[in-house]
């Protein structure tokens, strides 16, 4: 990673798939880097290697020291101290572009994002172990060009409680996982939803596995009131299982010029069925 980063390069993505323990690991990697050379613009990560005690370090230094615009840290491994003590030492002035998983805790990403105005793209990665746990106090956080929001409903409804300018706001996606809310589905995203009124373009991604239930899937309450007012809709499924995800009911969602329909498991399902909603406002996957 030093020597790519001494050459110059934009983007560095920093990926592993094994499944070794960070603890095997006996290479040695430089502490520190020179930063008259670098001119790293983008860093992604999605292993647990870049954060291994004989690395993480120079992850470090290369976060801090980068004129980077993007960044990307998923399946990190770091404790909560770890995400607090990494993320407050870095102001990136340049960064407009940001993904986190949830295991960083929403205190530590609000305190973040009050150090970077100007990011205009922020998405919270969905993992088993979120942390979003209330914040009680905290001054509102101005984002003024904050064009794209996505993330777990629960992490998102928490997060943006405390933005002062939640309507700017374009695009919205909202990712719905076995770990998400006991509230039917369309109910979990009309409770994110609630809080943006400037949304154009809506993404309702279902990460589920086979073992939700169709109660949890079908059922819209007979109480809900409550309408979202969106012009593109897209919804993709990522479930790796068909299970009981055979449909979605999206009679809640109105204003729709255009739908799109991402299934990403296409063996499953055949796509030339899952177009477009039905009368009644339900998208089918089967």
């Amino acid at each position: 990673m030093k020597s790519a980063v001494a050459s110059g390069c934009h983007h560095i993505s920093f990926s592993d798939s094994s499944p070794a323990p960070c603890g095997r690991l006996r290479v040695r990697f430089p502490r520190t880097l020179d930063p008259s050379v670098n001119n790293l613009e983008v860093f992604w990560t999605d292993t647990h290697l870049a954060f291994s005690p004989n690395l993480i370090s120079f992850t470090a230094s290369v976060l801090c020291f980068s004129p980077l615009r993007n960044i990307s840290l998923h399946n990190t491994g770091l404790t909560r101290s770890a995400w607090n003590k990494l993320l407050s030492s870095l102001t990136l002035p340049h960064l407009t572009s940001l993904a986190l998983d949830c295991t960083c805790p929403l205190k530590t990403t609000l305190e973040f994002l009050k150090c970077h105005p100007s990011l205009d793209k922020l998405s919270l990665i969905p993992c088993a172990k979120s942390t979003h746990t209330p914040v009680r106090q905290c001054s509102p956080i101005s984002l003024p060009v904050l064009f794209h929001l996505a993330g777990p409903p629960g992490y998102l409804s928490a997060l943006t409680k405390h933005l002062q300018n939640p309507g700017v706001v374009q695009i919205l996606g909202v990712t719905l996982t076995d770990a998400s809310s006991a509230l039917p589905l369309i109910s979990q995203v009309l409770s994110t939803t609630q809080h943006f009124e400037n949304i154009s373009r809506l993404k309702i991604t279902l990460r589920l596995s086979g073992s939700t239930s169709p109660e949890k899937t079908y059922d819209v309450p007979d109480d809900e009131k409550r309408i979202c007012h969106v012009s593109d809709l897209e919804i993709a499924r990522e479930s790796s299982d068909s299970g009981n995800i055979d449909s979605l009911d999206v009679s809640h969602i109105s204003s729709i010029s255009s739908i799109k329909v991402n299934i990403h498991s296409a063996t499953l399902w055949d796509m030339a069925s899952s177009l477009p909603h039905s009368k009644e406002g339900q998208v089918d996957f089967k």
